[in-house]
């Protein structure tokens, strides 16, 4: 089974893309983390089930979800329960939170990449520098984000294929498709 939790603050739609009304967080981080599913599990979802709410931002003139709370089923047999947020408060440490859980037959993996190791402590509060989804080091933007950016833009400077490619791309919009239409009807979705 798979817990997987992407979410950010909510000063990404409301600040920081100014497009998020004509998006979503489904399509945003939901696409990443189905991406990351397939490829752990080498496996293809086959059903999914999709809930979301749309409060907040629709209050606030932005016309985009909250949040999808979605089950993901693979043909193998595995299970995912994924979480996909954009309200998360602007107070937290993090700009993205960020919770990963394998649990197998023999072995669990667990992840979670939404702490930050380093607080600056200042007499206006403690700030957290962001130092994993794109830090500069020596002037340089690094980090998770940046580095599969430039990795794509240098597999399309070599004119070489990247790991992945655009059946990849293809399955995932699938995916959030059928978990759109599991929104809009309230059942699940066959894929």
């Amino acid at each position: 089974m798979i817990y997987y939790r992407l979410s950010d603050t909510i000063f990404v739609p409301t600040q920081m893309l100014s497009w998020a009304g004509r998006s979503s967080v489904n399509w945003f981080l939901g696409s990443h983390c189905l991406d990351t599913m397939r490829w752990l599990l080498r496996d293809e979802v086959v059903r999914v089930y999709t809930v979301s709410r749309s409060h907040v931002l629709r209050g606030m003139g932005i016309n985009t979800a909250d949040f999808y709370l979605s089950t993901v089923e693979f043909a193998g047999g595995a299970q995912a329960l994924l979480e996909n947020c954009w309200i998360m408060p602007e107070s937290s440490p993090s700009l993205v939170d960020f919770k990963l859980e394998v649990v197998g037959e023999r072995e669990a993996f667990h992840f979670d990449g939404s702490p930050h190791r380093l607080v600056h402590l200042t007499d206006d509060g403690p700030k957290c520098p962001d130092t994993f989804i794109s830090p500069r080091v020596h002037g340089r933007s690094v980090g998770f984000a940046v580095e599969s950016i430039r990795y794509f833009a240098d597999c399309v400077l070599a004119g070489e294929t990247p790991t992945a490619g655009f059946d990849d791309g293809r399955k995932v919009t699938e995916i959030i498709l059928g978990m759109e239409r599991s929104v809009r009807t309230g059942e699940p979705v066959d894929l």
